[in-house]
């Protein structure tokens, strides 16, 4: 168990909403920040939701708080202003850093892409990869002036699991399929990705929480260590959930700058005891059970 008291951003997002769930399993306390917007999900005695807007209270107490855990991002995918991608990128984190000098809070994690690995060459959400490498270059210099703190920055590869948004690639083919669509156009799906599962990702994080980091600024890419066509994973689908729509591949242009191949580099994860339990083929099976719920 765990029994840390962790300041939480983006706790409603896809993998901050399983993190969540497994840190009060462990027995944490959350400070789960939230966007005055946003209407929680989930309730429970060691939760409690604060609005951003509550962060600059006095009756606000953080001296508890071991860890803080970023996961809030603005990809920039619904038409939202620069501004307000780094907002929610750069600058609350930078506040969250503040608050960590504050509240003498050692250990920060964020959160990070893939897509970042790639930056020089890839134009598809490029002021999303922009904000978030700005802000590491500012956490960096933050370990440079202050000496006794710890920022992680966790690199995700492809992550996938129940209750993702359905406009992304792997919700989107599983509810055309459950929906008995005929044809599915996709691109060529010879893209490789590291897909990895959300309980993987989660017990990632669990695992850098627990160990003993050293001061300064550390990233950890987050993957199997092995990729995969896209092709692959969506006909694991296709065979589990055992229907006949017919996936057309080549049917959509892939992109000039597509990224053609990626995967983690998981040698300092798996140094600290962590390691990915669930295969291709395991992953898809348990999506799909809850898929069915």
């Amino acid at each position: 168990m765990l029994h840390q008291t962790i300041l939480m951003t983006g706790a409603s997002s896809f993998v901050g909403s399983h993190l969540l769930k497994r840190l009060l399993h462990e027995g944490c306390d959350v400070l789960a920040l939230k966007r005055p917007a946003t209407q929680p999900q989930l309730y429970d005695k060691k939760l409690t939701w604060i609005d951003w807007t509550e962060l600059d209270s006095d009756s606000l107490i953080l001296d508890k708080v071991s860890s803080i855990v970023h996961l809030a991002t603005d990809y920039g995918r619904n038409g939202s202003t620069l501004a307000e991608q780094y907002q929610c990128n750069v600058n609350y984190p930078i506040y969250l850093l503040e608050l960590m000098k504050k509240n003498n809070i050692k250990k920060f994690i964020s959160t990070d892409s893939f897509f970042g690995k790639y930056e020089s060459q890839y134009s598809y959400m490029k002021s999303y990869i922009m904000s978030k490498r700005h802000f590491l270059e500012v956490g960096r210099l933050f370990t440079e002036l202050n000496k006794d703190i710890s920022i992680i920055n966790m690199r995700l590869e492809h992550v996938y699991g129940a209750n993702d948004k359905n406009n992304k690639f792997i919700p989107f083919i599983i509810n055309e399929m459950l929906n008995g669509r005929d044809i599915i156009k996709c691109t060529i799906c010879t893209q490789r990705r590291d897909f990895i599962y959300i309980e993987d990702v989660v017990s990632a994080y669990i695992t850098i929480l627990k160990s003993d980091m050293i001061t300064g600024f550390e990233e950890f890419e987050v993957g199997t260590g092995i990729s995969t066509e896209l092709r692959n994973i969506v006909d694991e689908i296709k065979i589990n959930i055992g229907n006949y729509t017919k996936v057309e591949y080549g049917a959509i242009p892939i992109r000039a700058d597509e990224i053609m191949e990626s995967q983690a580099n998981i040698e300092k994860l798996e140094k600290l005891g962590w390691k990915a339990n669930y295969t291709i083929s395991q992953g898809v099976k348990k999506m799909l059970s809850q898929y069915k719920k």
